[in-house]
């Protein structure tokens, strides 16, 4: 990787090309978000064009790093494999593997269009890995992220307070009464505000790490007349996080509330633990922890009750007729007569219309499995959960082995764990990473806290040393 060719000199002395490579990037990830979450053909070709194009890019200038060599094999590997896949059920590979007129899709022109929903986010996912090679450029993008998220986040939900029957230019057809962002889905909101709210609790952890509890508590309680722009961030982050919860629970996904909230306690949890873990030992550490654990309980608790009542009231109103439940058996017999080889990528609304019951109501027709796990093994075959099982599996141990490994710049490897939780648990409920702008803006998650896991593992390598936290 050496020998790859450096930027033009005149592209040196005028511009940082880390910053534009950077700022592109993020571009790129918010626009797609405010398509509709690229959900759409047209939206979805141009997303992959252009993230494609930077890439490119971004390779002929910068170059591969050396350390980020096994995510590019890993995550191009897994590309590879599962577009393979893809072509040999849509019959324009074929090894002989029976099916009907060479073809294992019902509908192959669908399967071979799926192509783009899955190498969306992997695009994304290796474009963050070669811009982002420093810990500076990768904080540097967080911090572009978590603002950008955060403003296309509060401008949709200040529309949504003045037109709640409009989504950006186009009139809502559902959900009305929920807030769905720049997306048609409620669910797939909530998943976009709870990674944003992910990102802003970590830059909030960044900006507090100079300043002990009380005296946080003191400014906010009292508001003493200070220059500090520390202690102003601060307050931005806090009156952030504020509003962006109250935009997550307008948008009345169970899902999304429930797992934002795990998501959230288990980075709270794991910053602290981090933190203890570096500022005491023996006995103190013990207390602190057990303190820390009683502060968090309480939270959990008071979280459970806030959340308890609206999720007790809505599945008491609706009840053994919640469409999901009731066309989860029908489901089930789909994916037991296409179990092994999958009926083909981006089928399901095609496969399941004969297994629908009835009873269940024939309005709409069903796009989605409301279960990315369950849609991913009818679609594919067994390739769908090996996929799964092998992407969170590496990007775990990766994480965690880093968490363990040295403890600089732990707070971003820990975010890339919460959003992995976030995401993980709210797929097996809904369908927010089908839809190519909430899974390009996890996969640009993961690349940020991948960037600085393979760093960590570099620097305890070479010298074994530990560094400070931020």
């Amino acid at each position: 990787m050496a020998n790859m060719p450096r930027p033009p000199k005149w592209l040196s002395r005028h511009f940082k090309l880390a910053s534009l490579l950077s700022a592109a990037y993020t571009a790129i990830i918010l626009l797609g978000i405010v398509a509709f979450g690229s959900a759409r053909p047209f939206a979805l070709s141009t997303a992959c064009c252009a993230i494609s194009i930077l890439l490119i890019l971004a390779v002929c200038l910068r170059g591969i790093p050396s350390r980020s060599t096994s995510p590019v094999i890993v995550a191009s590997s897994y590309l590879c494999i599962a577009i393979a896949w893809i072509l040999i059920q849509a019959g324009l590979l074929n090894f002989g593997i029976p099916g009907s007129s060479g073809t294992i899709s019902v509908q192959p022109s669908d399967s071979i269009f799926a192509v783009q929903f899955l190498a969306y986010p992997v695009l994304i996912y290796l474009t963050g890995v070669v811009v982002l090679q420093t810990e500076t450029d990768a904080r540097e993008f967080n911090v572009m992220l978590t603002l950008g998220c955060s403003a296309l986040v509060m401008v949709s939900f200040v529309q949504f307070l003045l037109s709640p029957g409009y989504v950006l230019t186009v009139e809502k057809q559902a959900y009305i009464d929920s807030f769905t962002a720049t997306l048609i889905n409620r669910n797939s909101a909530g998943t976009l505000v709870g990674l944003t709210i992910i990102l802003v609790v970590r830059q909030l952890w960044s900006v507090c790490r100079d300043f002990r509890s009380r005296d946080i508590f003191a400014g906010v309680l009292f508001m003493p007349k200070s220059t500090d722009r520390s202690m102003t961030k601060i307050y931005f982050y806090m009156i952030l996080f504020c509003a962006l919860t109250v935009a997550l629970f307008l948008t009345k996904s169970r899902g999304a509330i429930a797992s934002t909230i795990f998501a959230a306690l288990l980075l709270a949890s794991l910053l602290v633990w981090l933190r203890l873990k570096q500022r005491y030992a023996g006995v103190k550490l013990a207390r602190h922890i057990a303190g820390s654990i009683v502060v968090i309980a309480v939270l959990s608790v008071g979280a459970t009750v806030l959340i308890g009542e609206r999720v007790v009231f809505r599945a008491t109103a609706i009840g053994s007729s919640e469409p999901r439940m009731c066309a989860l058996p029908g489901m089930f017999r789909a994916l037991d007569a296409n179990m092994i080889l999958g009926s083909g990528a981006g089928t399901f609304r095609d496969v399941f219309a004969p297994y629908r019951d009835p009873g269940c109501g024939l309005q709409g027709i069903w796009e989605k499995a409301h279960n990315t796990y369950l849609q991913s093994w009818i679609e594919l075959g067994v390739m769908g959960p090996v996929l799964i099982v092998a992407t969170i599996g590496w990007i775990s141990f990766l994480l965690i082995s880093s968490l363990k490994a040295a403890p600089r710049q732990r707070s971003y490897v820990a975010m890339g764990i919460s959003s992995l939780a976030l995401v993980a648990i709210h797929a097996s409920v809904d369908f927010s990473l089908e839809i190519p702008g909430i899974s390009g803006l996890f996969a640009a998650i993961i690349a940020i806290s991948t960037s600085i896991a393979k760093k960590n593992l570099q620097c305890r390598r070479s010298d074994g040393s530990d560094f400070v936290a931020t």
